[in-house]
């Protein structure tokens, strides 16, 4: 048996107890930098329902905003989320060059929405000129499919299945504050031949 003084016990001013440990400040900048350095780095991910199976989908009906500012309305919204891959990728911390596996998270809706103006990363409740990127994110699934079965989607659900269900590929980029990874792009992995 350990000779050891417990974590428990009054301890030397050299030792470190459970109490002071407790007492100790959160270091959140070097908790921030555990996260940003722990992400892949940013490029092309496929998705492989073959492999992976196909990604999670839910849809739900999200309180609406326009200009960053809640309407009392709702918008038709479709998560996914699944395990991607990419192949060759440059790590921009190490310089080394390997294959990643994550998991994305997106979010596409059809039913268009402008993205809101931030001033000092506060809404100003003022819609910009630009699409948001759930709206972004489903025309492009509406081409990918177009570029995968050589027709055009007739029904909504086709490209929320669509989506869910078949290999795509995925731009995904690091978050700024490194909470995680954002997809910026959807497009076709197979085009119609």
């Amino acid at each position: 048996m350990s000779e050891e003084t417990p974590p428990y016990e009054e301890a030397s001013d050299d030792t470190m107890t459970l109490e002071r440990l407790h007492q100790e400040e959160v270091n959140v900048a070097g908790a921030q930098a555990i996260l940003k350095r722990s992400l892949p780095p940013n490029g092309t991910y496929e998705s492989n329902p073959d492999e992976f199976g196909p990604l999670t989908m839910t849809e739900t009906m999200q309180p609406d905003k326009r200009g960053g500012v809640l309407t009392g309305t709702k918008r038709w919204v479709i998560s996914y989320f699944g395990r991607v891959t990419a192949k060759g990728l440059r790590d921009p911390e190490t310089g080394e060059v390997s294959d990643y596996t994550t998991v994305a998270r997106l979010r596409i809706s059809p039913e268009e929405r402008k993205s809101a103006v931030y001033v000092d990363d506060m809404p100003t409740g003022e819609d910009s000129d630009r699409d948001d990127i759930s709206t972004r994110l489903w025309a492009q699934a509406v081409q990918a499919y177009g570029r995968t079965f050589n027709e055009v989607p007739k029904q909504k659900v086709q490209v929320t299945e669509f989506v869910r269900d078949n290999a795509l590929r995925f731009r995904l980029i690091r978050q700024m504050d490194g909470s995680g990874m954002r997809v910026v792009t959807i497009s076709a992995k197979r085009q119609a031949g």
